[in-house]
């Protein structure tokens, strides 16, 4: 039986090596051109999301080399260890080693260069993921909750291409862990009053099933629509359902002033 499998190298030139190196501490050199046989031990995903997720860098620096995505075909004699029908239930992947492969495509994973605008908005979201990540730290959940949306939507207006696998699990972990951190009605309120009340309610139900079950396949195929659908919305101008009054906080704290947080004396607004 034939098996597709997928492999992250870096490219040199008119071929590629592997990204680790193996007993004779020398990286395997591959050849680029559709048809050529891949000698193993190699190490594969059996699909493109368990590949990018576990083997690739994520490198954004130029200087970096350039990873590609290798796509090979290969014989189930070949297999040297793994099961290919028995993937995981987040990247529908898992791992095999084969003695040899045949290539089909060889793919390169290099993002296109941005504009001065883009990477103006991508520094943007980094500022804004380290503002979130330090009022979560303080316990300005409601702040830290609808910094860490709007820097997701910077991301999704700035880059074309759809988030990662191992970036949307990270978000329906976020939102999961969350509401396991308030009550039930907070958070659907939380939802609603940024998302609205199209899209708030369905975002919480799926956060709350991960919350409750831990994280699947399924579930993040429907967070990533439902928060696709969300961020559309938002990008568009939608207006999102008003809040009568910050559900973030019980009667008692809505009657006193919070002082505010100061981003001067705050280290991680400064630039450093």
């Amino acid at each position: 039986m034939k098996w597709t499998g997928y492999k992250i190298v870096h490219r040199e030139g008119d071929h590629a090596v592997s990204l680790a190196t193996g007993r004779d501490n020398r990286r395997s050199v591959y050849s680029l051109k559709p048809g050529a046989i891949l000698q193993g031990p190699t190490y594969l995903g059996t699909s493109k999301a368990y590949a990018v997720d576990y083997f690739s860098t994520g490198s954004e620096n130029p200087t970096d080399p350039e990873e590609m995505l290798l796509t090979v075909e290969y014989d189930d004699r070949d297999i040297l260890k793994g099961n290919p029908d028995e993937p995981d239930q987040l990247t529908g992947g898992a791992e095999v080693i084969v003695r040899k492969c045949r290539l089909k495509s060889a793919d390169s994973l290099r993002k296109e260069q941005t504009t001065g605008k883009e990477a103006s908005m991508e520094k943007l979201s980094s500022y804004l993921d380290r503002i979130a990540d330090a009022l979560e730290e303080r316990g300005f959940l409601k702040e830290a909750f609808e910094l860490d949306v709007i820097s997701n939507t910077l991301d999704l207006m700035t880059t074309p291409a759809r988030a990662s696998q191992r970036e949307i699990m990270e978000e329906l972990g976020f939102a999961s862990q969350y509401i396991k951190k308030t009550s039930p009605q907070v958070a659907m309120q939380a939802f609603a009053s940024y998302w609205g009340s199209e899209h708030g309610p369905a975002l919480y139900e799926i956060a709350r099933q991960q919350s409750l079950s831990g994280p699947s396949q399924p579930l993040v195929q429907k967070w990533d629509a439902a928060l696709q659908k969300a961020k559309r919305a938002k990008a568009t101008g939608l207006p999102p359902q008003p809040a009568e009054a910050d559900p973030f906080l019980s009667p008692a704290e809505r009657a006193q002033t919070k002082k505010p947080v100061a981003p001067v004396e705050d280290p991680v607004f400064t630039r450093g």
